[in-house]
């Protein structure tokens, strides 16, 4: 039914989904089910202001998530606020700021860009 190597594929994905979810789940009994959300997809939809192809959307989601994650445990030392909320706090301040400063359909782009050929 399978080739050789498509059952080896086929393994390796189903272990790969099975991390993921086993992730997800220890996840949201950690920290709650928003915040193993924002963790997950805040540093994502930063990334994409970031990068055009889907490998640099990804080196720089693990360098927004590392950022925010340093910068989020950082501040919550310091303010003596819960770490959880802080780091997803951080990762919301990166979003922001990608989305207005990002060179990939940022708002600052958007309103700086002049049209091609413009004197």
């Amino acid at each position: 039914m399978f080739k050789e190597t498509e059952y080896g594929k086929l393994s390796l994905d189903i272990c790969g989904e099975c991390g993921r979810a086993e992730l997800q789940v220890s996840g949201f009994q950690a920290l709650g089910t928003l915040m193993a959300v924002g963790l997950m997809m805040l540093p994502a939809i930063a990334a994409r202001h970031w990068a055009r192809s889907v490998g640099g959307m990804a080196y720089a989601a693990v360098g927004i998530a590392a950022l925010s994650a340093y910068a989020g445990l950082l501040m919550s030392f310091h303010a003596d606020v819960p770490s959880g909320p802080a780091v997803v706090l951080a990762a919301g301040l990166c979003w922001l700021v990608s989305t207005v400063c990002g060179p990939v359909d940022g708002l600052l782009g958007r309103l700086l860009h002049r049209p091609h050929l413009a004197g």
